[in-house]
């Protein structure tokens, strides 16, 4: 019998910018908190220290590692709304599904001698994801570099009356990898 192993890839739904995974035999609650101490650490105090206001909803299905009252009361605490996905509704979580279809087709071939061998491979599709994969719902730009260009205001958002967003770019594409800064969110997952 084969073990499967299981990833918690947390994913800021508006840049599709990996913020952190982890992946293990099975996840505990303990590991979905460290996963978000990191979170929190490196992308959601940095902005707030900005003095800057942003609402946070965790959308995940209803394991138990996200619905412990400990998870419960430290997404309470740090001000994260969590959202649990109704059962056998993938849609309700279709960032993250379709991410995993991703992923999933990446490795599908590859074969894993050990968890480390896992994590080695799963670091360069993160990597490659993040910095290299050109997505359509970010103008085919990668994760890393249309977040660079939120932070640079070179991007116009817009929301229409259904919530559907419309970003425009302010920068010629031939321009992009001339602006300064742009490659300031370097892919800067941690394995924990």
């Amino acid at each position: 019998m084969r073990k499967r192993n299981i990833v918690l890839t947390v994913i800021d739904t508006f840049t599709r910018y990996v913020l952190h995974w982890s992946v293990g035999l099975q996840i505990k609650t303990a590991q979905v908190k460290e996963v978000w101490e990191y979170v929190i650490a490196h992308y959601i105090q940095p902005y707030r220290g900005m003095d800057k206001s942003i609402d946070i909803e965790v959308r995940s299905d209803n394991g138990k590692q996200f619905s412990s009252k400990e998870i419960i009361t430290f997404f309470e605490e740090n001000y994260l709304s969590q959202v649990h996905t109704h059962p056998y509704t993938p849609e309700e979580n279709g960032h993250v599904e379709s991410f995993h279809k991703t992923l999933g087709k990446a490795i599908t071939k590859d074969r894993f001698t050990s968890l480390d061998s896992l994590e080695t491979r799963l670091n360069k599709f993160y990597l490659a994801y993040n910095k290299k994969r050109a997505h359509g719902s970010i103008l085919g730009l990668p994760p890393s570099i249309f977040w660079a260009l939120i932070a640079m205001e070179k991007v116009d958002v817009e929301t229409d009356s259904e919530k559907r967003t419309k970003c425009t770019l302010k920068v010629a594409c031939q321009d992009i990898m001339s602006l300064p800064k742009i490659n300031e969110y370097k892919y800067r997952v941690l394995r924990i």
